[in-house]
């Protein structure tokens, strides 16, 4: 028996198969379930069952998500903000722990040789916390303060040259924003123009 499989719509084992560990659905959670449980006890068998035609076809798909690591740093919703207008940031450290966990486990594999170089599948790739209005702005400036002192470890160790800065410049938000737009292939033109005064007004 092998000691991983791997079964879709097209090979659902016999009744009857015989497995140790029996893991659903083909995301990005149960293949790294898998890979876990055999660095830890090879000769357990495992079985991965997933409807689709292929592995993280689904909600685990760049297109279906974020594509992106949560390390913490820019998703506003894992900082709420207190009713003293303090802001919690218990969350986000948490995430970010975790996420640097990932990325021990995953130069762990790397230097056994069971993954590419690191940047064939993780890079480091810049956020931005874009808010509007003087309340929102107030919100980004104590969550920015709050998260300064704070260890977090991957964006020093990744991204050193970048750092956790905070702007309020509107020229240079702007030139921020028409590089991502044209990035994008979004709003050009008159269309881009429109949307800046809008938002710059």
């Amino acid at each position: 028996m092998p000691l991983c499989s791997f079964a879709t719509e097209r090979g659902i084992p016999k009744a009857g198969f015989d497995t140790d560990i029996l893991l659903i659905g083909g995301g990005v959670m149960s293949v790294t379930q898998a890979s876990l449980i055999q660095q830890l006890d090879s000769s357990r068998s495992i079985t991965l069952v997933e409807q689709g035609r292929q592995l993280a076809g689904e909600s685990s798909d760049a297109w279906n998500n974020a594509g992106t690591g949560h390390a913490g740093y820019c998703e506003l919703n894992y900082t709420p903000a207190n009713p003293d207008g303090s802001v919690s940031v218990e969350r986000a450290l948490a995430i970010n722990e975790r996420f640097e966990l990932s990325l021990q486990y995953w130069s762990s594999l790397v230097e056994k040789g069971l993954l590419p170089a690191p940047a064939n599948f993780v890079r480091p790739v810049p956020h931005l916390s874009w808010v509007q209005g003087v309340k929102a702005c107030e919100f980004l400036k104590t969550r920015h303060r709050a998260l300064e002192g704070q260890p977090l470890q991957t964006l020093q160790s990744l991204i050193p040259s970048y750092g956790q800065s905070l702007q309020t410049d509107r020229q240079l938000l702007a030139d921020v924003r028409r590089y991502t737009l044209h990035t994008l292939g979004l709003n050009t033109g008159a269309e881009q123009t429109q949307t800046e005064r809008s938002l710059y007004a």
